[in-house]
Order: structure tokens, then sequence, then C-alpha cells
């Protein structure tokens, strides 16, 4: 299990960058601090959202929360759009 990254995403074009200067010189002058959940790369707005992300547990509605990856294991597809 790896740790959740920090990145930087642009309020003007939502790029994700990073670092906060790249974010900071690609759209001045607002940039909102993310987490990328450090297994499956799912952005995030708070830390513990994405530190709990792959871990398992219950989600808010109280539903068991399940690992994508773990699904792909077991035959799932990941659909794209």
């Amino acid at each position: 299990m790896t740790e959740p990254i920090e990145k930087y995403r642009c309020c003007e074009c939502g790029d994700t960058h990073e670092f906060e200067d790249d974010a900071y010189q690609c759209c001045p002058p607002q940039v909102t601090e993310i987490f990328q959940c450090g297994t499956c790369g799912h952005e995030y707005d708070h830390y513990d959202e994405a530190d709990v992300c792959c871990q398992g547990g219950s989600d808010e509605t109280g539903r068991p929360r399940i690992n994508p990856l773990e699904l792909e294991a077991r035959g799932q597809q990941r659909l794209f759009s």
C-alpha cells in the first residue's frame, strides 16, 4: 500500500501538476492542493479520502469499499470513456 501523493490543480484549466510552482505558472493566481491515491491514481480533495481509497473498509453509506484493482484481478473490465 502506498501513501497518497500530493498534487496541485489549476483552478482555471483544471490541469493537474506535480509541483505547486508549475501549477502557478500554468494558470495564475489560484491553485488547489489535491491528493492522488498512490495505488490507483484517483484524485481526491482531502488526504483522508485518498488514504482509504484502496484500503477497503466502508464508504459513507456503510457499504464495503471495493478496491478497483481487486475487481480487475477477478475478471471485471475497466471501462474508459
